[in-house]
């Protein structure tokens, strides 16, 4: 399954609220800004409150801001686990929900996978989340109690910790495809380590004959050293025969 449109769009507007010392450093400075996140880095001083869509929600939003007459709440996405799901089935997948009640959602099992954006945006994105299938992937199982009898497990994607995602084996469109993908997986691992350790047979055989020449080579230079060095001295003790020096 392609997770590119399963993921939200990269660029958005922050509206960010300019700390005192910034704007007294900066005079005309404005207490709300809107910075696109590509350049969020280069700035200092600030608080980043809300983030838009579009260039021109934001600015509205900033205006709105300065005046009054906008609050900047934000709102995240939060994901409802199918285990919450079954027991309410008016439940969607994702839900928009404010900051300020975060923490109700979380003690009944939903998890942010989005926040910071603003009202219209978060429905949005919600919506559009919800509409798409559901993606299920196989991820090694790191329950010690049982991986060595099953080293692999399927979980939502929306429920994968950040190192389950680094780890991911296989995204399928449904819960029963991703199960029915393990069997392949382990006979996909079964293979690749026998080929490496053909593969680590052979470099050891390798060795071991490299091994073999190389003492092999170290005798012959011995042994031609030992004759070398039998040729000098007996050439030398020729030469003081023949030329004695008494």
């Amino acid at each position: 399954m392609e997770l590119a449109a399963y993921q939200p769009q990269k660029e958005w507007w922050w509206v960010v609220e300019c700390s005192d010392y910034l704007r007294k450093q900066h005079p005309g400075t404005p207490r709300y800004a809107v910075i696109p996140i590509s350049r969020l880095n280069q700035y200092r001083n600030i608080q980043c409150r809300v983030r838009y869509s579009t260039e021109a929600a934001a600015n509205a939003a900033a205006i709105a801001a300065e005046s009054g007459r906008e609050s900047l709440l934000a709102w995240h996405i939060v994901w409802w686990p199918s285990s919450y799901r079954n027991e309410h089935p008016e439940k969607p997948r994702f839900e928009a929900v404010p900051e300020n009640n975060i923490r109700d959602f979380w003690s009944l099992g939903a998890k942010t996978v989005w926040s910071g954006m603003s009202q219209p945006d978060a429905a949005r994105e919600a919506a559009r989340r919800s509409s798409l299938p559901e993606p299920w992937c196989v991820v090694p199982n790191e329950d010690a109690r049982t991986n060595s009898q099953e080293p692999f497990t399927v979980k939502s994607y929306d429920g994968l910790s950040h190192s389950e995602k680094d780890n991911v084996r296989a995204t399928c469109d449904s819960e029963r495809a991703a199960w029915q993908a393990i069997p392949k997986l382990l006979e996909d691992d079964r293979q690749r380590s026998a080929a490496y350790e053909q593969q680590r047979r052979e470099w050891a055989k390798t060795e071991r004959r490299n091994e073999s020449l190389r003492q092999a080579f170290r005798i012959a230079v011995m042994v031609g050293l030992i004759v070398v060095t039998v040729w000098l001295v007996v050439t030398f003790i020729r030469w003081f025969w023949v030329h004695p020096l008494f």
